[in-house]
């Protein structure tokens, strides 16, 4: 017979600490949430928007998270172009890609795209490897190496 490590105030064992552990039939509520709250917010949801899922949201600690998506109009910060970020991309962004909620698209979609390709291509210029190629691979020759002390 296993003695009851409680009774005698010994450690418990990671596999009891795991079986004690309640199971999360209800979906995961942000504290300031509760499904009365959730209920009375949704009954105002205007028409159109999207009901967000709250559970698929990436931790926020947020006392007002977004209970549903409509769509938002914002200018480009580049190239000062209005654009719509719309319901589904911002369901997208907090539910799938799990980007804090806090985060808004300030960039039009072709500036996210130019953007995000210059990131890309300074990424890429070190190699699949991340290892910087060699100084004659990058146009440096080796006495300019040697004269600078790298």
């Amino acid at each position: 017979m296993v003695p009851d490590r409680w009774a005698y105030n010994l450690q418990p064992v990671f596999s009891e600490l795991l079986m004690r552990r309640p199971k999360q039939s209800e979906p995961r509520w942000p504290p300031s949430v509760d499904k009365a709250y959730y209920d009375y917010r949704i009954k105002q949801m205007p028409k159109g928007a999207i009901k967000a899922d709250v559970a698929k949201h990436a931790p926020h600690g947020s006392y007002s998270p977004p209970l549903w998506y409509v769509d938002e109009h914002h200018k480009c910060v580049e190239c000062r172009a209005e654009f719509t970020f719309t319901a589904r991309q911002q369901q997208y962004w907090y539910e799938i890609l799990q980007i804090p909620i806090h985060v808004i698209a300030n960039r039009c979609a072709a500036c996210r795209g130019k953007r995000r390709n210059a990131i890309c291509g300074t990424k890429t210029a070190y190699g699949r490897d991340g290892k910087a190629p060699p100084p004659s691979e990058r146009g440096i020759l080796s006495e300019e190496v040697e004269m600078n002390g790298c």
